[in-house]
């Protein structure tokens, strides 16, 4: 339909409406829309028409004399690009755009407006013309009245079949098990963006009974509809749905590849984590990465093809794997670490340096000494923090000379990490810290002086009682109680 002819159908309709609301809001006085809001609702653009919308959505409670004029504007199909309502919608393809429509931000708008916007949405979703009932159905999603239900399972069955997936999104959005028959029947829908959308109202309901119907879309002919059918099963799918995903992960698509990852780690168990070691070499970066964040929550399960990963190409995985060794806490890491420990990317240096610190082996004091030396600001604030978590001695010399870093945060961490070490040999570096421009690094000194406990700090501690900053004033208030005042 051109937009010529669009405007034929709507702008009249409209213009009756404004009338009609112009007498009423005679009749309220004030409290309604700006009038400028309500003629841009029939501007002759398309954009002007979706931000009228949206800007009415900010008013509040005054959109409300604006209902016939949104319902009336629920026909209004021109697409146009979201330049900031926020909304974007499902599209025939599969693809999620950021377009929007100024039917689909009246619907929004009329949600927003609660129980009174009711009655008009749920006799718009029943209108002759398709727009209409689709976008009425968007509010009566965001709605979430349980009232709508009827209206939803007959949409369900609608004759156009973007009517349809907007049913299904809704019936996802009020997650009633009733619509879950429905939803099932909908999976074979000749439509791919209907079967798709019955896959997100099923995964929002929780529908375990429709895994065996989701595990078969895993071989539907559309890429969007497989990668779904994965993302469903990520949170309804359980152990019947393992090998039907790890066929997923050798999928030609890379995007499906990736949700059927996802949903693999969710699910979990030695299968899932035997998959994962195999992905770890996919020719997409992305499904690597997913391959080893699942390998992270494997219990150990696969740490051969972590320390693999280390060496990726991509540093985004080799960032991950590092990640994922600390959180195993396994010694079997922990020379590779120091290796990625110099690595050329800054993120996987400073994930090195957090992951070791999980690993707490005083071997490492030495590689983390030399992260403290780091250009970047990011890695060395890791490594002090990280060299609290050691426990030795060793590890005083680094951190109070990183007390004199040029960045405010790497201080801070310092001397976190000297009061988790609890060694009066700090002292001295610690109370010079107390003059530290930045409030934050003398507020952790102060902390650090309270946790090693050691009376000789107490006069110090004294003096900043009178800081000029209000917390660090705190912070030493309560180290002079704990330091026996």
């Amino acid at each position: 339909m051109t937009a010529r002819r669009l405007l034929t159908l709507v702008l009249p309709t409209l213009a009756l409406l404004a009338c009609q609301a112009d007498a009423a809001d005679g009749a309220r006085g004030s409290g309604g829309p700006a009038p400028e809001l309500l003629a841009g609702l029939m501007a002759p653009d398309a954009a002007t028409r979706v931000r009228s919308a949206c800007d009415l959505r900010s008013t509040g409670s005054a959109g409300e004399a604006a209902i016939a004029e949104l319902v009336g504007l629920l026909a209004d199909d021109r697409e146009v690009v979201d330049d900031g309502c926020g909304n974007s919608f499902f599209f025939g393809s599969g693809e999620w755009l950021r377009r929007t429509t100024p039917g689909r931000e009246a619907a929004e708008l009329l949600a927003d407006l609660g129980p009174r916007a009711f009655d008009p949405l749920r006799r718009a979703a029943t209108a002759d013309d398709e727009a209409t009932r689709a976008h009425a159905l968007v509010g009566l999603g965001s709605l979430g009245d349980a009232r709508a239900l009827p209206v939803l399972i007959a949409a369900l069955g609608d004759p156009a079949a973007r009517v349809r997936r907007e049913a299904a999104f809704a019936a996802g959005e009020l997650e009633d098990p009733a619509t879950v028959d429905r939803l099932i029947a909908l999976l074979e829908d000749a439509d791919a963006g209907v079967r798709a959308a019955a896959l997100d109202g099923l995964e929002e309901i929780g529908a375990a009974r429709a895994e065996p119907a989701v595990v078969r879309l895993l071989g539907d002919d559309h890429p969007e509809v497989r990668e779904r059918a994965a993302d469903t099963l990520a949170e309804i799918g359980g152990a019947a749905a393992i090998e039907p995903l790890a066929k997923a992960v050798e999928d030609s698509d890379p995007r499906v590849r990736r949700s059927a990852l996802d949903a693999l780690e969710e699910i979990g168990g030695d299968r899932a984590a035997a998959v994962a070691a195999k992905a770890v070499k996919d020719p997409d970066w992305e499904v690597r990465l997913a391959a080893v964040e699942l390998l992270g929550e494997g219990g150990g399960r696969g740490i051969e093809a972590l320390i693999g990963a280390l060496r990726d190409e991509h540093w985004r995985v080799r960032e991950e794997a590092a990640s994922s060794l600390g959180e195993l806490e396994d010694s079997r890491g922990r020379k590779p670490l120091t290796t990625a420990a110099k690595d050329e990317s800054w993120q996987v240096r400073r994930a090195a340096a957090e992951a070791l610190g999980e690993i707490q082996n005083a071997a490492d004091v030495d590689v983390l000494n030399t992260l403290l030396q780091d250009p970047h600001w990011k890695v060395r604030a890791s490594a002090a923090e990280a060299l609290g978590e050691l426990g030795t001695p060793r590890a005083i010399a680094g951190l109070s000379k990183a007390l004199e870093d040029g960045q405010w945060r790497v201080r801070s961490y310092a001397a976190e990490s000297l009061g988790e070490l609890e060694d009066p040999t700090a002292i001295e570096a610690l109370v010079g810290a107390l003059d530290d421009p930045h409030p934050d690094v003398r507020c952790a000194a102060i902390d650090a002086l309270a946790d090693i406990e050691d009376p000789r700090a107490l006069p110090a501690v004294r003096r900043a009682l009178r800081d000029p900053d209000p917390e660090v004033r705190e912070a030493a208030a309560e180290a002079v109680g704990e330091l026996g005042d």
